[in-house]
């Protein structure tokens, strides 16, 4: 089964924000220095969301798993990030 999720144009600045919170410019380079982000504050926060939706997936489906026995603990989200 696949879902799209349709977020209005209108919304889109507040998304950024709000799952974007927490972005720096500048992200450490290993050698003790920083350098230019390589993701934009969207792609940022795009990253953010995709990830917390998954994570909620994957908590409920493990959840009805214990609560139904299942031990299967496979995840069921292909990984796209």
């Amino acid at each position: 089964m696949e879902r799209t999720i349709t977020i209005k144009s209108t919304h889109i600045p507040e998304m950024i924000e709000v799952f974007g919170e927490g972005y720096q410019e500048e992200v450490p380079d290993g050698n003790g220095g920083t350098m230019p982000n390589p993701l934009t504050k969207q792609q940022f926060a795009d990253k953010n969301f995709m990830q917390e939706w998954k994570d909620y997936i994957k908590k409920r489906v493990m959840h009805y798993r214990r609560k139904n026995t299942v031990i299967d603990e496979t995840d069921i989200i292909q990984d796209e990030l």
